[in-house]
């Protein structure tokens, strides 16, 4: 039996596009992609749609009668760097780890913060320096309700899968 075809019109099927790039800016495109956790196909897709959406003459923007082109102007800009922030929130931590009086770091987790203290539709707190977001793991353990998964930045692997691991391991060692 044949595969059915991916696409069932031309207009969904995507056009391959061939381009060439200065070495330093495809350098800096691919380090750009692999913070985002994105393709490089992702990255360039995004940047033309937003050269395509931004309008290039401020004559282009149509200006009500009671607001001028340059307010209009940065009700867009304002309006693009919030769409920019939110995407971007989903990839960085929303909160940095508590200092004591002391000086010492104190991250409050999810598991063991006092009640109200954390809003459940947040990401939860973390050392940034020991621990980032990535994708979800096999067992899908989500770090809040952020839809990724809290990994370990020195071997890039799920705490709560390293740690069910050992509780496996404990378990299969000791007698019955």
């Amino acid at each position: 039996m044949a595969r059915p075809p991916k696409y069932t019109s031309d207009d969904e099927k995507p056009v391959s596009v061939t381009f060439r790039l200065p070495r330093q800016l495809y350098d800096q495109a691919q380090q750009h992609a692999k913070q985002r956790r994105a393709t490089l196909t992702e990255l360039v897709c995004e940047g033309l749609q937003m050269r395509l959406e931004t309008p290039t003459d401020p004559r282009d923007i149509l200006a009500t009668q009671d607001i001028t082109v340059m307010q209009e102007l940065e009700q867009m800009i304002d309006a693009r760097v919030h769409a920019i922030l939110a995407a971007e929130s989903n990839h960085a931590p929303v909160a940095a780890p508590q200092r004591t009086p002391t000086g010492k770091s104190k991250t409050v987790h999810y598991g063991n913060a006092p009640k109200g203290q954390l809003d459940p539709n947040t990401c939860p707190p973390y050392d940034e320096a020991k621990s980032h977001l990535g994708k979800l793991c096999p067992r899908r353990h989500e770090w809040g309700t952020t839809g990724q998964t809290l990994l370990r930045r020195s071997n890039h692997r799920c705490r709560t899968c390293e740690n069910e691991g050992r509780k496996e391991k404990r378990a299969a060692r000791t007698p019955k």
